[in-house]
């Protein structure tokens, strides 16, 4: 699990370089990739990098503008490319406790986290105050299942900055999958109420179907598709619970709208199936089956 961030807030602020690396937020629907960067961002960044490139030929010492290259690399994708600089930057000045959180972020990404956790501690050795370290260290550590230190970390980080709006998503998230809904929903609105613009709704309609409150998750779902009407996980979610009531005609249109929008989800095809064989629709269940399985052999949608 990825802490939640910005992901394309504004690179150059007053002209600056960035030195924190934006962490990648992870997907907020199920198979759904973080997008790409607009044209436009990427022209912005690669002149970017030239200019760093720039400096660093006039100045090979320069420790902030190898983390600054680091980061930018880092926030395109680039994650090895950003490792070698954050590793410049750290063999200029060792005790950048930036540079390490930077590389940490990108050895996360790469699937490393216990490497990522180990560059979280360098720079927390440094700088015990750092909430980004804090945070990132909080989300590596669950993803290695380590949920309990997970919440302390997050303790840490919210202690030091009680409006970070990731933190609480992250926190919440982690005690969602410790079973603890109802904590879970509390982080969720401390969310919300710092950014009322973030209604964390997959997050929360988990929580509250997991807790049986069936039609208030209904209600979070509604409201997105309202602001997001192609959010085929959305879709797809207002199906599940449809039929999780009986009602299979609506949920197939919930399934086929999210269809429409994403037609290789094979847990979609597969839920669209159980649905038909409940309106006793077996011909059309049987292609559906089909297609479930011709996307995913594996058949780990069931």
């Amino acid at each position: 699990m990825k802490s939640i961030r910005d992901f394309f807030g504004s690179l150059f602020a007053n002209g600056q370089a960035p030195q924190q690396q934006a962490k990648t937020p992870p997907p907020a629907t199920p198979d759904s990739p973080a997008p790409a960067p607009p044209s436009e961002d990427r022209s912005e960044s690669e002149a970017a990098l030239a200019r760093f490139d720039q400096a660093l030929a006039i100045d090979p010492q320069d420790a902030k503008a190898w983390n600054g290259k680091g980061a930018l690399l880092g926030d395109l994708g680039r994650r090895k490319e950003a490792i070698a600089c954050f590793d410049r930057a750290l063999a200029i000045d060792p005790q950048d406790a930036v540079a390490w959180t930077n590389k940490g972020i990108s050895l996360d990404a790469l699937g490393q986290p216990e490497e990522a956790v180990a560059c979280f501690d360098k720079a927390l050795a440094i700088d015990p105050e750092n909430a980004e370290a804090w945070n990132d260290k909080g989300a590596s550590l669950a993803g290695l299942d380590r949920q309990v230190e997970a919440i302390t970390c997050l303790d840490r980080a919210l202690a030091i900055d009680s409006q970070r709006v990731d933190s609480w998503v992250c926190k919440g998230t982690v005690l969602a999958g410790l079973r603890r809904h109802e904590e879970a929903l509390r982080c969720y609105d401390q969310a919300t109420a710092i950014d009322p613009q973030n209604t964390v709704w997959f997050c929360r309609c988990r929580s509250l179907t997991a807790l049986g409150r069936h039609e208030e998750s209904l209600a979070y779902i509604n409201q997105e598709l309202a602001i997001n009407p192609r959010n085929d996980a959305a879709w797809f979610l207002k199906g599940k619970h449809l039929a999780h009531v009986g009602r299979y005609e609506e949920a197939n249109v919930c399934y086929d709208k999210a269809l429409a929008i994403d037609p290789g989800n094979a847990m979609v095809w597969w839920n669209k199936c159980q649905s038909l064989y409940k309106l006793r629709r077996n011909e059309e269940a049987d292609k559906c089956y089909r297609r479930a399985f011709k996307l995913d052999p594996s058949g780990k949608f069931i």
